[in-house]
């Protein structure tokens, strides 16, 4: 069952299965409404269904793309409690606005997370194991926007080296005045930030 975890092993559907458990750890996160279910052993990717009877597979953490899916759950799980946003208005249709939703071609979903005080960010989600460049996407503001979280990095299991930052440019997209063009990496999470500067 466990064979081909190796570092240096690569298996597409492991690299995708691994993927996926990000994306659907985030979704959970970021979409639950007045409410958060994961069960034990999720946040570093066990296989195996819970059982209450056993222990969970702690030896998984002994292989790199679990230990790097665990550092992810981490990580995103900060984010959560720093960022109202995600949080602040889930009882709301305020909270919640959807950037991108009928993208069946490309699976690309986006939507904004607000809070009361009218911060915001972006989320970006491609649940396709294909990379896109350049996708046209809208903005609120013409801004530069920051990838704060990135499923991506290697530190994640991924294969990029830093966090992108893209620049809004005043060419209208998706019911928005601006837009950005984006590289999104293939079965990945994004969840831009808008820094505080107006872009020229």
């Amino acid at each position: 069952m466990y064979t081909g975890m190796l570092k240096d092993y690569h298996s597409v559907s492991m690299d995708t299965a691994i993927d996926m458990h990000k994306l659907i750890r985030f979704l959970t996160l970021s979409l639950a409404n007045d409410g958060y279910l994961n069960f034990m052993g999720n946040e570093f990717g066990q296989f195996i269904e819970w059982n209450y009877a056993q222990e969970l597979d702690w030896f998984l953490l002994d292989y790199p793309r679990h230990y790097a899916f665990r550092k992810f759950v981490k990580d995103l799980n900060n984010f959560y409690l720093e960022h109202k946003e995600l949080w602040q208005l889930d009882s709301t249709y305020d909270g919640f606005k959807w950037i991108v939703v009928d993208d069946n071609k490309n699976n690309v979903a986006s939507y904004i997370r607000s809070a009361a005080d009218g911060k915001y960010v972006v989320v970006v989600i491609n649940f396709s194991p294909v990379e896109y460049h350049k996708y046209i996407m809208g903005v609120p503001e013409r801004k530069a926007y920051r990838a704060e979280v990135y499923s991506a990095l290697k530190k994640y299991g991924g294969e990029e080296e830093r966090r992108p930052t893209f620049k809004a440019v005043g060419t209208p997209a998706h019911g928005h005045k601006y837009s950005i063009k984006l590289n999104i990496p293939k079965n990945s999470v994004m969840i831009l930030i808008p820094e505080d500067k107006e872009e020229k």
